[in-house]
């Protein structure tokens, strides 16, 4: 006779946490018209489904790093005896558990803060639809602890390495989304950047600006080129350091040759940078290059946040291609139950809270004529998806919490250890300032190539 499935106590209580907290985020005030609120009451609270699982679904998480870390934290004094690779890999495990939990908390508090009309958000003149700090940010340290978990339930004896072919086709996917996106973003830009040529060009010669507003055609599209030169010396340098964290081994006459493409490529991408929006940005539009900055300091502050995760991130996975990754570590101690982010429970709540939004999106889609979604082509239909920050990063946790709960289902009743790959102290920190770096001139001239492709030959061709 089988025994029937036994729920511990400890169990229901964290549930009953996670939800608490759910719906305490969840649950807002509704605004009321002055006209209907003469008292100031209060407004009855309206649930808001979609951030109560994300609440209680990042309280799984919050829980199971805590666990992983206090985990890991047993194996400090083993990891005295062994080589010192392994003792950074050990002491960045436990410390980037322990600030993303902290981040999450942050996030949490800050959300729960704004639902509760506690506080307000500086106004933002960028007009998005999602708020780069909580929102943004909060998704994104999602989207980190499910790779995590994925990668950990994967269970091969060694991690694999990523080869360069494919690690730089990643890179390559996410620069021509983002492509899309700043593309996309800066439409509304274009037309007002038109518009105020038109009206320059008509403009009596004897008071018009001079020097401003070029005809691009004859130039020859110098501009566009110029852009478009600065972007591949940022693909190339992303190639190079891609390249040398692949290939350690190689001569080191083959080494220095890729440093030097690399530090050729950010060079280049710098200086167009500083030239583009220093000087040339306000010879091609002066009245646009005029405008300060519409972002707030808290979106600022989040961006600043996001690059911090993705530096971090993209660092950690450099060097571990460098290294040798080992498996199951013997040292650390293996767990005696499932995570609680990593339960049936957890993914069942990312679940919803994804289908939630699909639902919204449909529902919006349907609502507004000007952008249907089931209309027109089917290359028009994921151009209108992909477009939107919010959705890809919706589908990358739908995608994560699919692989996750696939690979728990597949080993259910099994433990997984965790796994730790060895890494290097001084290659983790150059790899580290080389992101910094390559980000920190490429998001620039990503931005300008996206203004300045519409006024490429493409696009005033004829």
């Amino acid at each position: 006779m089988k025994r029937a499935p036994q729920i511990r106590l400890r169990t229901l209580f964290l549930i009953f946490i996670c939800a608490a907290v759910g719906m305490t985020i969840g649950a807002s005030p509704g605004p009321i018209p002055p006209d209907h609120n003469p008292f100031g009451i209060a407004a009855p609270p309206r649930t808001n489904w979609s951030d109560a699982l994300l609440a209680a679904a990042s309280t799984a998480m919050l829980i199971g790093l805590a666990h992983q870390a206090q985990l890991i934290c047993r194996s400090r004094a083993v990891a005295d005896s062994v080589d010192q690779p392994f003792t950074f890999a050990i002491w960045f495990a436990v410390v980037w558990r322990v600030l993303l939990a902290a981040l999450l908390i942050v996030c949490l508090l800050a959300e729960m803060l704004i639902a509760r009309q506690l506080v307000n958000l500086p106004p933002s003149n960028a007009h998005a639809v999602y708020k780069v700090f909580p929102q943004i940010v909060w998704l994104c340290c999602v989207l980190v602890v499910l790779s995590a978990a994925v990668m950990r339930w994967k269970a091969m004896p060694e991690v694999q390495r990523v080869g360069p072919l494919r690690f730089f086709a990643i890179w390559s996917v996410g620069f021509g989304l983002a492509a899309i996106i700043y593309t996309d973003l800066t439409l509304i830009t274009f037309l007002v950047h038109t518009a105020t040529a038109g009206i320059n060009a008509h403009i009596p010669v004897h008071i018009n600006r001079q020097g401003v507003f070029p005809n691009h055609r004859q130039e020859g599209f110098q501009t566009f080129w110029i852009a478009f030169a600065a972007v591949v010396g940022a693909l190339v340098a992303s190639a190079s350091l891609v390249s040398l964290n692949a290939a350690p081994q190689t001569a080191r006459r083959k080494q220095w040759a890729r440093l030097a493409m690399f530090a050729t490529g950010v060079a280049a991408s710098g200086t167009y940078a500083i030239w583009y929006y220093g000087w040339e940005f306000h010879r091609i539009s002066p009245d646009i290059a005029s405008v300060e900055p519409a972002s707030n300091w808290v979106e600022f502050m989040g961006g600043a946040l996001i690059l911090l995760i993705l530096i971090t991130a993209g660092a950690c996975r450099l060097t571990q291609m460098r290294g040798k990754l080992t498996g199951s570590v013997n040292p650390l101690p293996a767990p005696t139950e499932i995570f609680f982010h990593e339960s049936a429970i957890a993914i069942a709540v990312l679940f919803g809270f994804v289908g939630l939004h699909v639902v919204r999106v449909i529902q919006n889609s349907l609502e507004a004529p000007a952008f249907p979604f089931f209309a027109g082509s089917f290359g028009q239909t994921l151009l209108y998806v992909f477009r939107d920050v919010l959705n890809l990063i919706m589908l990358g946790v739908g995608i994560l919490s699919a692989q996750l709960g696939w690979l728990r289902w597949r080993r259910r009743g099994e433990l997984t250890d965790i796994r730790i790959a060895s890494m290097n102290g001084k290659t983790f920190c150059l790899n580290w300032v080389a992101l910094a770096l390559l980000l920190g001139v490429g998001i620039p001239t990503a931005a300008a190539f996206a203004f300045v492709m519409w006024l490429g030959p493409w696009w005033l061709f004829g």
